[in-house]
């Protein structure tokens, strides 16, 4: 990532999960910090909820980065991780990270996982499934966008297997038509 999109090299990650999973993963991703040796201050692990009107606004707008649907997994609060960037091929810490993030998010849980590539970033187009970095480079008067990566980086893998199922059973009736009717 440019740091000129990112001086802080920090990105985000934003998980909808019912309450018990969002515990769950706060304390799996400290344990796993820990395990890799990240000062406590470089990976920020924190639920977001709607308890206040300003959480409420932190809440919503985390969840418009992951989608419209996103009050459907937990309307009241999600979970905001905050990690360094691999500093490059060699970050084997870092990668070890986000490996067994994606491992534990993937697998171990049914949860909505959406990104923003840096802190803070706002979403002023959550009708856009890719980020859209703007820089304006003033010695030469221009404005440049830059596509990033995607917002919504995983659905719900008990969603994925209701969507087989339906198609399965779909081609299995129009199999059973077609024998019916040859």
């Amino acid at each position: 990532m440019p740091t000129f999109l990112d001086s802080e090299q920090r990105h985000q990650y934003l998980v909808f999960s019912d309450d018990a999973t969002l515990h769950k993963l706060v304390n799996w991703m400290k344990l796993l910090a820990k395990k890799l040796d990240y000062p406590s201050s470089s990976v920020a692990v924190a639920i977001v909820n709607g308890k206040s009107e300003q959480s409420r606004k932190m809440l919503v707008r985390a969840g418009q980065v992951v989608g419209p649907d996103w009050g459907l997994f937990n309307n009241h609060q999600c979970l905001r991780l905050t990690v360094p960037r691999p500093k490059g091929t060699a970050d084997l810490q870092a990668h070890r990270f986000h490996m067994t993030m994606a491992r534990l998010l993937l697998s171990h849980t049914d949860a909505l996982v959406g990104y923003k590539y840096r802190n803070g970033v706002d979403n002023n187009h959550p009708e856009e499934d890719i980020w859209i970095a703007h820089r304006w480079i003033a010695e030469q008067s221009i404005h440049t966008q830059h596509r990033v990566l995607p917002k919504r980086l995983a659905e719900p893998i008990n969603q994925l297997m209701k969507v087989v199922s339906e198609l399965q059973r779909g081609h299995d009736s129009g199999n059973a038509l077609v024998e019916e009717l040859g």
